[in-house]
């Protein structure tokens, strides 16, 4: 692999002998484990009260990452991935990432094996099968995206003081598109609002339909025009 910071190359069959090593350090930034949650449907969870296939995720992701920049590089072609899970990883922890080549059952064919490991203790270990290239391959390494995931903390907080208090009654004009719908359906079913849908009912109830939204904690007031 070059040492560049902009370029990576990746290992040829002529150039990754068995035994050797490399290997990178990186980050655990909060925002992939709120990535991993999000994709697993509970991003207000706790990460380690979330499906271990949560957290294999995000271990997945930090393995296929050193596959890809650091050993065998750009150019090869995964096979196969066998991950085995260690202790659950931490937000804003710092990770050490091996990798060596501890197998070529063919000239076009390596095998690595990978560990995860942290201060405290070993993170995962996975065997990464590869078809490398015949000749060496280059690619830009560019810098990892920037997530920004919306957790919309201030609204969650809202709904939970309001949650304690009775419901209050509101009139919800031309609630007919999805968007406008959920809203105060998601609000009712929290118990913060008894929502007055004002619209044409049958509207109305084929978007909750199409939605998977109930509608029993809202009443429909029948109108003809959004006028």
């Amino acid at each position: 692999m070059s040492t560049s910071d902009t370029m990576l190359t990746g290992l040829s069959q002529a150039s990754a002998p068995v035994g050797l090593t490399r290997g990178m350090t990186h980050a655990l930034r909060a925002q992939g484990f709120d990535l991993a949650a999000a994709l697993f449907g509970a991003p207000d969870a706790a990460f380690d009260s979330l499906p271990s296939q949560a957290q294999a995720l995000l271990l997945n992701g930090l393995v296929l990452d050193f596959t890809a920049r650091a050993l065998p590089g750009p150019g090869a072609t995964l096979r196969s991935l066998d991950l085995t899970p260690g202790l659950t990883p931490l937000p804003e922890e710092k990770v050490e990432i091996t990798g060596t080549i501890v197998a070529r059952p063919d000239p076009e064919t390596a095998v690595v094996a990978i560990v995860v490991s942290a201060p405290r203790g070993r993170l995962a270990e996975a065997s990464a099968t590869f078809a490398l290239p015949v000749a060496a391959v280059k690619g830009m390494a560019g810098a990892r995206p920037d997530i920004q995931l919306h957790t919309h903390q201030h609204l969650a907080a809202l709904m939970t003081r309001s949650a304690t208090l009775p419901a209050l009654a509101a009139a919800v004009a031309w609630p007919c598109d999805r968007d406008s719908l959920l809203g105060p359906v998601e609000a009712a079913r929290r118990g913060a609002l008894r929502p007055i849908l004002v619209g044409p009912r049958a509207l109305i109830e084929e978007t909750a339909a199409q939605a998977d939204a109930s509608l029993a904690e809202c009443d429909i007031v029948e109108a003809v025009t959004p006028h």
